[in-house]
């Protein structure tokens, strides 16, 4: 004998498990959110001469893809050195302290999307 089981809301439950698995492939906020705290802090230790590579520093983020970027052409140069002048690091340093940042705007703007499934 097969039993059968009736689940109330099931309809609502698809249509905000469905919601949230959309929600959750499109971080933009997140990880735009995550690029401005990197970029901040990489314009406050990039090395300053004339100010002009800090005032390049410029977050982005389109999709699941977020980016920071110096448009200084020796923004590179800095970052890593040449054989002729040692690395001054602004970039990779920023990521390293904001990375528990990211993480919890991540887990955040996950929660927040979860939050909203409803059903069953």
């Amino acid at each position: 004998m097969a039993e059968q089981a009736n689940v109330i809301g099931v309809e609502r439950l698809r249509a905000t498990l469905g919601a949230a698995a959309r929600d959750l492939g499109k971080m933009e906020q997140a990880g735009m959110r995550s690029a401005q705290l990197v970029a901040s802090d990489a314009r406050r230790t990039a090395p300053k001469r004339t100010g002009r590579l800090s005032r390049s520093i410029t977050p982005a983020a389109q999709g699941n893809t977020a980016r920071v970027s110096a448009a200084a052409p020796y923004g590179v140069f800095m970052e890593y050195g040449t054989s002729r002048m040692r690395a001054r690091p602004f970039m990779r340093p920023a990521l390293a302290a904001q990375t528990g940042a990211i993480v919890n705007t991540y887990a955040t703007e996950t929660q927040r999307t979860l939050n909203q499934v409803k059903g069953a």
